[in-house]
């Protein structure tokens, strides 16, 4: 059964289409019951998006590292 770790080293891949069924399954039933792994699945859509729109517009090198390591420390805490 997948835990909430599990899901975070996992979410990359189930959001870019490439976990496989099994996985993609485990992740979905884990998101259906844990409040928590839905936040972390919102945040890392959330990221994505605006890192789409950074990649656009782009963004000063400072704003760049501050917002990498606030990322950093959060994926930290969730472990």
């Amino acid at each position: 059964m997948l835990d909430c770790k599990g899901l975070l080293e996992s979410l990359s891949a189930y959001l870019d289409g490439e976990a496989d069924e099994e996985l993609r399954l485990e992740i979905e039933e884990h998101l259906r019951s844990c409040v928590k792994a839905q936040a972390m699945l919102r945040t890392f859509e959330r990221t994505i998006v605006l890192h789409r729109i950074v990649q656009v517009d782009g963004v000063p090198t400072e704003v760049h590292v501050r917002l990498h390591e606030a990322l950093r420390r959060r994926v930290e805490e969730e472990k």
